[in-house]
């Protein structure tokens, strides 16, 4: 199962214009439409998504100008079809990132993503796992240390 595109351009925006509002500790709250797609990992079917995105974002500044950005995100009432079989899922998921970017110029964007397409019927299960820390370096390099993506299925 890939992870919905929508969720990365959300994210991007929602964190930039939390960020152009932040005070020190400063939050947002957003409660966005979902319109997008997933594709089980179980038979490759495109999975149809509707439903609501929940994403809370809290900003804070330090003293030495460290900037650290929260972000929790969840689906709330998500369902889906799929394309092909026509069957019906159950969505859910859940996110974590933390990000934080130096004075120097550095930057460290860290994720934890889980989601779940739960039949309604006698097609299986999906399921994925991500964790992922990234570091961009003050001359533009990037380091990434992928600790886990994991597809699951389940009959």
């Amino acid at each position: 199962m890939k992870f919905p595109r929508i969720q990365l351009l959300l994210i991007g925006g929602l964190i930039a214009g939390a960020l152009t509002a932040q005070n020190n500790g400063s939050t947002q709250k957003y409660d966005i439409d979902l319109t997008g797609s997933a594709v089980a990992g179980c038979d490759g079917d495109t999975i149809d998504l509707t439903g609501n995105m929940h994403m809370v974002v809290h900003v804070s500044t330090s003293n030495s100008g460290q900037v650290n950005v929260f972000t929790h995100f969840n689906y709330q009432n998500v369902s889906g079809v799929g394309e092909t079989t026509q069957a019906t899922y159950r969505v859910s998921e859940s996110s974590h990132l933390h990000s934080i970017s130096t004075a120097s110029g550095q930057s460290v964007f860290t994720i934890e993503d889980s989601v779940n397409l739960i039949s309604q019927g006698s097609a299986p299960n999906s399921n994925a796992t991500m964790v992922i820390h990234m570091v961009t370096h003050p001359d533009g390099t990037l380091s990434a240390n992928v600790d886990h993506v994991r597809p699951g299925c389940e009959n």
